[in-house]
């Protein structure tokens, strides 16, 4: 998916520095801005080749209760831990564990670690906190409890929000619970004309089949 991403090369390594340098970071902008594309396609792939951080399973927060897990503690934390983990998912087993005891194989260092290596979660579309499940809300306070608890276990795990911005005040009332009270934030802006000219020009001139003068624009 790298190889067609074009236009976001500035915003893919700043916030690829913040994540290295900061625990806890929140990625917003407007919606349909490309935040998820600027995730999958961009930051995470530059990650990995920088290979200073481990990037774990892209998760997120919403989703249906699945088969053998008909009740959840926490239906936010389920969802983290069903996205986060994937195949290795066990519903049944997970209905009920905490962030710390559900992200352990993921967080606790390999056998042949010699040296703890940082771990990067990245929360996407993270409004979900705040738009799904609304009979379930006071769970949510316990989810960034949890969380905490996770940053404050495992002290090389950073967390990145990636949600859309009118959604930032939601936030802001459970910031105190969160490293440095979620200060370290990076705005997303839509794309500028260069730049989407760019995103537009590159992916084709790299199949050697550009565009005539002006019919991108």
């Amino acid at each position: 998916e790298r190889q067609y991403f074009f236009g976001r090369d500035q915003e893919t390594r700043q916030l690829a520095a913040l994540v290295i340098a900061q625990r806890a970071v929140v990625l917003y902008a407007p919606s349909g801005a490309g935040k998820t594309s600027l995730l999958r396609a961009g930051v995470v792939p530059l990650l990995k080749e920088q290979k200073r951080i481990a990037v774990l399973p892209i998760a997120r927060v919403s989703g249906n209760l699945l088969p053998g897990a008909a009740s959840v503690d926490n239906i936010y934390a389920y969802n983290l831990l069903v996205t986060a983990l994937g195949d290795g998912a066990e519903p049944a087993a997970l209905a009920t564990r905490t962030l710390v005891d559900g992200l352990a194989p993921l967080l606790e260092p390999a056998p042949d670690e010699t040296r703890v290596r940082p771990r990067l979660l990245i929360l996407d579309q993270f409004e979900e906190l705040f738009t799904t499940h609304p009979e379930r809300y006071p769970e949510r306070s316990d989810f960034f409890r949890q969380l905490q608890e996770c940053l404050l276990r495992y002290p090389q795990l950073s967390v990145l929000f990636s949600m859309r911005e009118d959604y930032i005040a939601h936030l802001d009332f459970y910031a105190a619970q969160m490293p440095d009270r979620l200060r370290t934030r990076f705005r997303m802006e839509r794309l500028a004309a260069d730049a989407a000219l760019d995103a537009i020009r590159r992916p084709a001139a790299d199949a050697g089949i550009p565009f005539a003068p002006g019919v991108a624009e």
